[in-house]
């Protein structure tokens, strides 16, 4: 007898920033269960992500924390609760998608009341990419082996509206700028301003104008970038605007060069082309001078998505060459120069 789940959910503890790499999995859950109710089970700040997808996520439940899981933000006093309110839901099936401890996780989801949980075994690949591994959980719940999908990151008018507000005030147009993110969580293994600088100054010379993204946290390293640079830039990181206009500025550029691996993962959702600089041993490495894109996150078009590495072996002149091909630039200078 097949089974046919009518209620699911989807176990995910990861930041806003994440929840883009789960879009394959969830469209593919729908597809495959298009009247089934589904609920993504998560951090409060990516509850505005799945709010914004409503074809393939019913329901959003916060999640409060749980020792061995998430340890970093726990809310002991809405543990109860939450438990309370997924034991109501009486969940067919979840897929298992933490960081945590597997044990642990386990055993949550058993206290949880599932009827079938789904977890990351020692079946899957340790190497294959995050997509690939939400792809092969919804594999093991459908029976079959589940279809590979554009990731996806939901803008609406508003997001476009606020971004283009922005960009007007200080006289940009789409397509005529490339976004640096050049702050990174693992700050040894950052790639070193000086060389960002170079390569802001280099395609700034081309006639691109440079726009500066981050998250809260990240306006130090942006002003010490935008003081390097000969070039001026919008550095908006300062002006705390929500992610997802961060989201429609990154759309209109050009290009993306970031020193971290989500950056590529979240220019490729929105249809933008990127080269990141990546560590020996990062979530992305693997990836060399010129070489290989696709990352320990997602599989990401190589002719779109340039990963370069270690960040201490790329001389600026790579990524310069890198963007130039992704931009379709000769490498002579073009005709009409700025200043």
């Amino acid at each position: 007898m097949i089974f046919r789940p009518s209620r699911i959910a989807l176990f995910r503890p990861r930041p806003q920033g994440d929840a883009v790499l789960c879009t394959p999995a969830l469209a593919s859950l729908r597809d495959a269960f298009p009247h089934a109710s589904i609920s993504v089970i998560g951090l409060e700040t990516a509850r505005s992500f799945y709010s914004r997808i409503p074809q393939w996520v019913d329901e959003f439940i916060e999640f409060p924390g749980f020792p061995g899981i998430h340890e970093d933000a726990i809310e002991i006093r809405k543990i109860a609760p939450f438990i309370e309110v997924c034991q109501d839901k009486s969940f067919d099936a979840i897929l298992q998608m933490s960081d945590g401890v597997d044990t642990i996780a386990q055993a949550l989801m058993e206290v949880l009341g599932v009827k079938q949980i789904i977890t990351r075994g020692p079946a899957l690949n340790t190497f294959e990419n995050e997509v690939a591994k939400s792809l092969e959980l919804v594999g093991v719940l459908t029976g079959e082996s589940a279809i590979s999908r554009d990731l996806y990151f939901p803008l609406v008018d508003s997001d476009h509206l606020a971004a283009n507000a922005l960009l007007e005030s200080r006289n940009i147009k789409r397509n005529e700028y490339i976004c640096f993110h050049p702050s990174a969580d693992c700050h040894n293994e950052c790639w070193p301003l000086p060389f960002f600088a170079m390569v802001a100054n280099a395609l700034a010379w081309m006639g691109f104008k440079i726009i500066i993204t981050g998250a809260e946290g990240d306006e130090q390293i942006n002003r010490a970038f935008a003081l390097t640079i000969r070039a001026s830039s919008l550095d908006v990181s300062r002006l705390r605007i929500p992610y997802e206009t961060q989201a429609s500025i990154l759309q209109g550029a050009r290009l993306m060069i970031a020193n971290e691996s989500y950056l590529s993962v979240l220019a490729a959702a929105v249809g933008v082309s990127s080269v990141v600089l990546v560590g020996e041993g990062t979530e992305t490495s693997r990836a060399r001078p010129s070489a290989r894109s696709s990352t320990r996150l997602a599989p990401l078009n190589p002719f779109l998505h340039r990963g370069l590495s270690s960040p201490v072996g790329v001389h600026p002149e790579d990524v310069i060459e890198a963007a130039r091909r992704l931009l379709k630039l000769m490498p002579e200078a073009p005709s009409a120069c700025p200043g």
